[in-house]
């Protein structure tokens, strides 16, 4: 609970704005329900794995409508899922989203109710607690900005191997273009108790959200007690949220000293208005964290350790603080909120798929696919038949040819091989596995590729066009 002192303005709730006249293409589905659909007994932990799994092509184990984005927590061992609707915005806005999962998880949302418009938003791979929403820095959308009254495709998919699992999507809103970050703004100036490491305070406000050391964007004080960092905004301003970065990429240990602390709102003469305690027994912000100020009208925002962290020191480090405000009062804010049915609407088929294979039906003809259901093999939605690292439906949504092999500008193709028991680039060129066809292949618009297997190799390959 978020203690406020004095005056401050209430968080707006889900309320009424006219809904946007919308040219609806896909059928109706059910208000307030999300449809869920289970394939029991798909081994490994991985979305590829369920993709690639005979049993994704059949009917589901289990179909059910859920009133809330969230799945039953501990429901099993070795099962996928995917939950698909659409999510009818309140608001004319500004929309980020937020995913917890364990082990693998990712959100789609469309620019329509059109499901070939879908665009990844969130893909975590990993596990979190059910609704710990900060482990990552991945398990966080960027902002997108939607229409009241339309209706928006949404999908998400998760697979569980063994263990924990849980399944869970937040969201916030604003109406109009969004909140500001009232810490980037010209005026705000970042001060500390010490200076430690070189860790300068104006760090934590450059918009560097890297958690390294070694990127230098980490603000660091002196082992002392009563460490503190804080941010004038420079004049006052309404804060409806506050976000931490912590340090990390070194360790969880080092993680745990971003804990024992409190965040407080001071206004012009320094009188507090609001603050949280945060983290104060056995726990610590991870990757990331999130608190709602409730419209709290400030000028300063300060983090201060309260006594030592639970890695028993008196650090305070910092890699970003955001402040989130509206600039106008008048306009309506949805706080932070596990996704409920009230914006919900069932998924109840498609028009461009009529079999529910994942391909548009008019391309599928096009290229002599089975119009009577989904296909495994080269016919698949995710195989990639002519080995040009796009999907078929990659291939579907830009009109090509699957059999045909394509190259694009701005993209790598990548090849990975998994079970490569070796250390060393020699190794894996050496292996038999090389070359034979990899685990996976696509293409990505990155030179810097993360996605790695325990024991895997892999190959970027393309074009370079000199300017």
């Amino acid at each position: 609970m978020i203690k406020v002192l004095g005056l401050f303005l209430a968080m707006a709730s889900l309320c009424t704005q006219p809904a946007q006249a919308q040219t609806q293409s896909e059928p109706s589905g059910e208000p307030g329900k999300i449809l869920r659909q289970v394939w029991k007994n798909v081994h490994g932990s991985s979305l590829e794995t369920l993709w690639n799994s005979r049993k994704i092509y059949q009917a589901p184990d289990v179909e059910e409508l859920l009133d809330v984005v969230e799945t039953p927590n501990k429901y099993g061992n070795s099962y996928g899922q995917r939950l698909r609707g659409y999510l009818v915005a309140p608001l004319s806005g500004e929309y980020r989203f937020w995913l917890s999962g364990d082990d693998h998880c990712a959100l789609w949302l469309g620019t329509d109710d059109n499901k070939f418009s879908k665009r990844k938003l969130i893909h975590f791979k990993g596990w979190t607690k059910r609704r710990q929403w900060g482990k990552s820095r991945q398990q966080a959308s960027g902002p997108v900005l939607l229409e009241a009254g339309r209706r928006y495709y949404i999908e998400l998919q998760h697979k569980e191997g063994r263990g924990g699992d849980n399944l869970t999507l937040a969201w916030s809103c604003s109406e109009g273009q969004g909140l500001v970050n009232w810490a980037r703004q010209p005026a705000a100036v970042a001060s500390q108790s010490s200076l430690g490491h070189g860790g300068f305070p104006y760090r934590a406000i450059d918009g560097d959200t890297n958690g390294r050391w070694s990127a230098r964007s980490i603000t660091h004080t002196k082992n002392q007690a009563g460490s503190w960092w804080q941010v004038d905004l420079g004049e006052d301003r309404l804060i409806d949220r506050i976000e931490l970065f912590n340090r990390n990429l070194n360790g969880w240990r080092i993680m745990r000293r971003l804990s024992n602390f409190r965040i407080s709102v001071l206004d012009a003469t320094g009188n507090v208005v609001a603050f949280e305690d945060c983290h104060l027994r056995d726990t610590h912000v991870w990757a990331r964290e999130a608190w709602e100020m409730g419209g709290v009208i400030g000028r300063t925002v300060k983090i201060e350790l309260l006594g030592t962290s639970l890695h028993g020191e008196h650090f305070l480090a910092l890699a970003e603080v955001r402040v989130w405000g509206r600039e106008d009062s008048s306009l309506q804010y949805v706080p932070f909120q596990v996704m409920q049915g009230d914006v919900l609407e069932s998924y109840a088929g498609s028009r461009l798929d009529l079999d529910d294979d994942g391909l548009p039906d008019e391309w599928e003809e096009r290229h002599g696919f089975d119009l009577n259901g989904p296909q495994s093999g080269d016919y698949a939605a995710v195989a990639d038949s002519d080995r040009d690292g796009l999907s078929n439906l990659e291939e579907a949504v830009r009109g090509l040819n699957p059999f045909t092999g394509n190259s694009f500008p701005g993209l790598l193709s990548l090849e990975r091989w998994n079970g490569i028991n070796e250390y060393d680039v020699d190794d894996l060129v050496s292996s038999d596995a090389f070359y034979l066809e990899p685990d996976l292949r696509q293409s990505v618009a990155t030179t810097s590729y993360r996605g790695f297997e325990k024991y895997s190799g892999a190959r970027l390959r393309g074009y370079v066009t000199a300017p």
